[in-house]
């Protein structure tokens, strides 16, 4: 159980990490301004899904160094546990920053 839920985190880390650095890449070259908060959570939102696609490469990769063989629990949790978790906030700040503005 416990390389099941090792991976995930793995994966989620790695997903959050990435996504953090293509925000920065992108307002290291100026794409748009960061004055707007909207388009930077728009960015964020737009970006976390895309990068989910990573999250469920890493954590099978390193589930699979570690000769799992539940990796039907591993997609549950990698896709729907940690990143659901990470989703819901994300999508609670998008929600708050339009109800503000």
């Amino acid at each position: 159980m416990f390389p099941i839920v090792f991976c995930s985190l793995v994966g989620s880390g790695i997903q959050i990490l990435i996504m953090v650095f293509l925000v920065f890449f992108y307002t290291l070259f100026q794409q748009y301004s960061p004055m707007n908060s909207q388009l930077t959570v728009n960015l964020v939102a737009a970006a976390f899904p895309v990068m989910g696609l990573v999250n469920g490469y890493s954590a099978a990769r390193f589930y699979k160094f570690f000769n799992g063989t539940f990796w039907k629990q591993l997609v549950a949790l990698s896709s729907g546990g940690v990143s659901g978790m990470y989703a819901f906030a994300f999508y609670m700040i998008w929600i708050a920053e339009m109800i503000d503005t």
